[in-house]
């Protein structure tokens, strides 16, 4: 997490309670993701699916066994490691915990 901020404010009863804020980075997520399966979808409507092994900070990103949907739902793959470029992605979503 980068940064930690408190501010006060007053519950329903008048008490005043400190609230603790804490922001985190979009990379920060997408770190937290390596070696899991992770869908990421084009601004083209494609959506590849594989382990996500590493990225850049363009969101640049590299996957490994990746599958390819096309907005007709039609599946290409598995292509054997694949690097996606930042510029395209729309959206990131890791389908583990």
């Amino acid at each position: 997490m980068a940064e930690v901020a408190t501010n006060p404010s007053v519950d329903v009863t008048g008490k005043q309670e400190e609230v603790t804020i804490s922001t985190v980075l979009p990379l920060e997520i997408i770190d937290k993701s390596i070696g899991k399966v992770v869908t990421v979808l084009l601004t083209t409507d494609k959506e590849f699916t594989g382990k996500l092994v590493g990225f850049d900070d363009f969101v640049n990103v590299v996957l490994e066994d990746v599958t390819e949907t096309d907005s007709e739902g039609n599946t290409d793959g598995p292509v054997k490691i694949m690097l996606l470029n930042g510029g395209q992605i729309a959206m990131i979503s890791s389908t583990e915990d």
